[in-house]
């Protein structure tokens, strides 16, 4: 257990302790790995809240800058039985919505601070064709090979494309049934669909502007209508499909395809006034439809904004998808035994129902 693998575990259990982030970013430089370090440190740098307007974008400008040469990002990580790699997000606290100043925004994006007290573990990924497979037994998505959208993906190997066409049940369902594996039960590890706040702060690591890249964005940063681009920028292809998971940059805090590729479920039901607490929100506690999240292939980039939100019935299943959180109850395992702290290479309309 080296140095790094020491201070990794004490953050998951004080992750408040910012001497120790900053440790954790010193060691990551003494091994070499640079620019790791330094986003690892603008992270830590927004995550404090820096005062003033002007400040607050500097560092912001920084980070964006930085995410644009497609940098390896560090994180904390648990790989499960199934492959999939869970990341580990600090708590905090952030501005959830968006200002009324906000291209494209909507009545409900209600701008309010929130806090979340406990840290949690996001998939890396949305949940792919593949994984949803093996524990469902089934495969609904639209693009896969002997689908109703064989035609856009040929003979492409869809396992690695996100599962979509999920409705709201099935996306539970498949949490339930993956925290009942042997493995998972053994490790502590429950699964579950995240709130719509933990989405936004995870989609958003701690930046402020209308993507975690930015002002703008194009399909060369997501899969999204690139021929409409949000922001200063240029227009860019438009795939008409989703496309394998990883093949664009991801945010500051290593999670891939926040924005756009396919909406993503969240827990919460929907309700079009509601604010809820400011601490560790869960949305109302009874509705009609669900909230998603994050965009899809289908939509110009504006929808796809971090605080973008529409409804959907729960058994719809159209361009929407889902990723997992994971909840550790086990609390007397080891923590360097389920720790894996490793450097990687970065994987080449608006509705209602």
């Amino acid at each position: 257990m080296n140095d790094r693998e020491r201070l990794c575990a004490a953050l998951i259990q004080s992750p408040q302790d910012e001497v120790g982030w900053l440790a954790l970013a010193d060691c990551l430089e003494e091994e070499g790995r640079v620019s790791e370090a330094f986003g690892l440190r603008l992270v830590r740098q927004l995550h404090n809240q820096p005062r003033g307007r002007r400040e607050r974008r500097r560092i912001e400008r920084q980070l964006q800058d930085w995410l644009r040469k497609k940098p390896t990002i560090f994180s904390i990580s648990v790989v499960n039985s199934l492959g999939m790699r869970l990341l580990y997000i600090p708590p905090g606290k952030f501005t959830m919505g968006s200002p009324e100043e906000e291209l494209e925004r909507h009545s409900d994006e209600h701008l309010r601070e929130v806090e979340l007290t406990r840290g949690f573990w996001m998939s890396e990924h949305l949940v792919t064709q593949g994984q949803y497979e093996k524990i469902m037994k089934a495969n609904p998505s639209h693009f896969r090979p002997d689908g109703p959208g064989g035609d856009a993906v040929g003979a492409m190997d869809t396992r690695t494309f996100p599962v979509e066409c999920v409705t709201w049940r099935r996306a539970k369902s498949f949490c339930d049934r993956l925290s009942k594996r042997a493995a998972e039960r053994n490790a502590g590890r429950v699964y579950r669909l995240p709130t719509e706040a933990e989405w936004e702060y995870a989609c958003r690591a701690n930046t402020y502007s209308p993507f975690a890249f930015g002002m703008s964005l194009s399909s060369h940063q997501a899969n999204v209508d690139g021929t409409t681009p949000a922001g200063r920028t240029k227009a860019g292809p438009y795939l008409a499909r989703t496309c394998p998971v990883g093949s664009y940059g991801p945010n500051a805090f290593g999670l891939y395809d926040m924005h756009g590729q396919v909406w993503e479920w969240c827990s919460d039901w929907w309700d079009p006034e509601y604010l809820g607490p400011a601490v560790d929100p869960t949305g109302p506690t009874e509705g009609t439809r669900h909230i998603m999240r994050g965009g899809s292939w289908y939509h110009y980039p504006h929808v796809c904004r971090s605080a973008a939100r529409i409804r959907y019935a729960e058994e719809v299943g159209y361009d929407n998808g889902f990723r997992v959180v994971m909840d550790l109850t086990n609390h007397t395992m080891t923590p360097t035994r389920r720790i894996s702290v490793q450097k990687r290479a970065r994987p080449s309309s608006e509705g209602d129902a």
